[in-house]
């Protein structure tokens, strides 16, 4: 701590069993009380953000994600896990993007674990752009992809080497 901070926050003693240990300087007693401070403000502004009644509003999950997260993924759709089915090595997970969209992802039942996911959780699903197909709704119906979501081109760009 004293390393990360410039100014010691700790002073360690020598000394054997009746001597030594460590104390809080001046500065580290400074630095507990300004954490704990910060520690409630936290708390204060996750407790205002929760969910309202009819679970409309941000969540502190989506924004802890949205500050936290660091991937170049460019698709990354929000939903609710809805259900879990476990293999013997793979899972099934299905993500509730919304009452009537569900998206299922296989993944491993390690990685199930490592996540905490379960029914009711708040998730993201992170897909490639080169794991999307888009196709005319009459055509996409044809397809055996799973994950089938419709909806309306809203904007095309074109990349700026293209032009």
């Amino acid at each position: 701590m004293n390393n990360l901070f410039g100014q010691p926050l700790v002073d360690g003693r020598a000394g054997g069993r009746k001597g030594g240990g460590a104390v809080l300087t001046p500065e580290g007693m400074r630095f507990v009380a300004l954490f704990h401070h910060l520690e409630g403000e936290m708390a204060r502004v996750l407790n205002a953000m929760q969910p309202g009644p009819d679970g409309t509003g941000l969540s502190a999950t989506t924004l802890m994600w949205g500050l936290s997260m660091r991937t170049s993924a460019r698709n990354a759709l929000a939903g609710t896990v809805s259900a879990i089915t476990c293999g013997a090595v793979n899972a099934e997970v299905t993500l509730a993007l919304s009452d009537r969209v569900l998206l299922t992802a296989v993944i491993t039942r390690d990685s199930v674990r490592e996540l905490g996911l379960f029914p009711g959780r708040e998730a993201t699903a992170l897909i490639k752009s080169s794991f999307v197909i888009l196709a005319p709704a009459d055509e996409a119906r044809r397809t055996s992809a799973r994950n089938r979501i419709e909806g309306v081109v809203a904007r095309r760009t074109v990349p700026s080497t293209a032009r």
